[in-house]
């Protein structure tokens, strides 16, 4: 028997990269051309106003259970939700709407949203110093009004103080 000898390869350097090749026929077929714009849809902000107070000078100094904040100054708006007077707004559109308001005071107190004249229970919020509300509404009548007043069953609020500020978005 003869030994015959195993010989293992070792691999060399790596060669070149080759050029690169056609590009394959592939089962996508033909791109189209672009489709055309959509329209807007109806989610977002459609209208908005803002509104604030200096105070004390906006607003009396004892505000009574039921009686409605000041907003007498005007910020951005598009025009479309605007003043009744210094503490009512008229929401034009039926809708769904986000207020946000903001008022400061140095007791405790309780603020709350009325719509036509009814006190919306789910927007009662409390604090010191600080009342901050936030909620959706909808209305379902054009022309609403609304206001950000004490809450009835609370007590009187006997001195704002700071600003106050109020922000209405229509959303759809």
């Amino acid at each position: 028997m003869t030994n015959i000898p195993i010989l293992i390869p070792i691999p060399g350097p790596r060669g070149p990269p080759g050029l690169m090749g056609l590009p394959g026929v592939g089962e996508r077929g033909h791109i189209g051309p672009p489709g055309f714009k959509g329209e807007r849809g109806k989610d977002g902000i459609m209208n908005f106003s803002d509104f604030y107070s200096l105070m004390p000078s906006d607003n009396s100094l004892i505000i009574l259970p039921g009686s409605s904040i000041s907003f007498p100054q005007n910020g951005p708006s598009n025009g479309v939700i605007t003043r009744m007077n210094a503490s009512q707004f008229n929401l034009l559109n039926i809708g769904t709407y986000e207020i946000i308001f903001q008022v400061g005071i140095s007791e405790y107190g309780q603020l709350c949203i009325v719509l036509n004249d009814f006190e919306i229970l789910s927007s009662i919020v409390s604090g010191t110093f600080q009342i901050i509300g936030l909620s959706l509404i909808q209305t379902f009548a054009i022309n609403s009004i609304i206001s950000i007043n004490n809450y009835s069953e609370s007590t009187s609020i006997t001195n704002p103080i700071n600003n106050a500020h109020l922000i209405i978005k229509q959303i759809n």
